[in-house]
């Protein structure tokens, strides 16, 4: 790909992101994406056409609403970058490539997921569901072109594989592993079930995922724990946690779903490494 496609995707990745900003404020409470228009989260104030630039609108305010001059928090610009720099890495991995346009929908679910996650602690089903709908049907297509049907029942095959090996820890111990990451592990396995028709190879490419996963949300817990532990403020909060109760780091509660989702995307990504392939 050359230089002037990554630029492209950059830019779009950053358009995409500002449009995940609204899915993750509205979705979640059963709002209207479409309708009303971009507007400010606290006054309600409709947005104009330089704040609407993605990044930039954010700047030219200087991260305050202009109209009630409330601070905009600085997760919306995030979220528009951390987009554009998935759809760049996704395109150096993957090259101009078919397979591109659904993992771009892939990480772009993902990553309003996680924010949800993060925030909420939940997996709306009302954005779970509609992208794996979006992957299902750009797995499909894609195989097709490429005259690789049996991808198709591979990346099911995946999707059923991590969905079962979260089913039993949920069954075991609900409060450790929400209903919610179970199901998001059926998008998360059917993407790394579509990298190989080989079961063993997803298997494997599963189990890499779940073990870089825990690394990441115990390596994030541990921080998050520190940052409470230090600046005596609640970041993150879970909305149902007793707050009367000490600080402790087993009582430190973190979302596992942006973990899982990390780690699956970077499998994915380096699936042929660690395959040895």
């Amino acid at each position: 790909m050359t230089a002037l496609g990554y630029v492209g995707l950059a830019l779009l990745g950053l358009v995409v992101g500002s449009f995940l900003t609204m899915v993750i404020d509205r979705v979640p409470d059963r709002l209207s994406v479409l309708r009303p228009g971009p507007r400010c989260p606290y006054c309600e104030h409709g947005l104009g056409g330089s704040e609407l630039v993605p990044l930039v609108g954010f700047m030219v305010v200087r991260g305050r609403c202009r109209y009630c001059d409330h601070h905009i928090t600085p997760a919306y610009p995030a979220v528009e970058l951390i987009t554009a720099a998935a759809f760049v890495v996704a395109a150096w991995r993957i090259g101009a490539h078919p397979q591109l346009v659904p993992v771009l929908i892939f990480f772009a679910t993902l990553i309003a997921l996680s924010v949800v996650d993060l925030y909420r602690y939940r997996i709306p089903d009302r954005i779970l569901f509609p992208g794996m709908l979006a992957g299902i049907i750009g797995i499909t297509v894609v195989s097709v072109i490429e005259d690789e049907p049996r991808m198709i029942l591979a990346a099911l095959t995946g999707a059923l594989i991590y969905f079962f090996l979260l089913l039993v820890p949920h069954l075991i111990y609900p409060k450790g592993m929400g209903f919610g990451d179970v199901k998001l592990a059926l998008l998360l396995g059917l993407f790394l079930g579509w990298v190989d028709s080989d079961v063993l190879g997803t298997l494997q490419l599963i189990l890499y995922a779940l073990l870089i996963g825990a690394l990441v949300a115990s390596v994030g817990g541990t921080i998050l724990f520190l940052f409470r532990k230090v600046s005596h403020r609640t970041i993150l909060p879970d909305p149902e946690a007793d707050e009367s109760e000490p600080l402790s780091m087993l009582g430190s509660t973190l979302p596992f779903g942006p973990a899982l989702a990390l780690s699956a995307g970077l499998v994915f990504l380096f699936s042929q490494q660690l395959l040895g392939t």
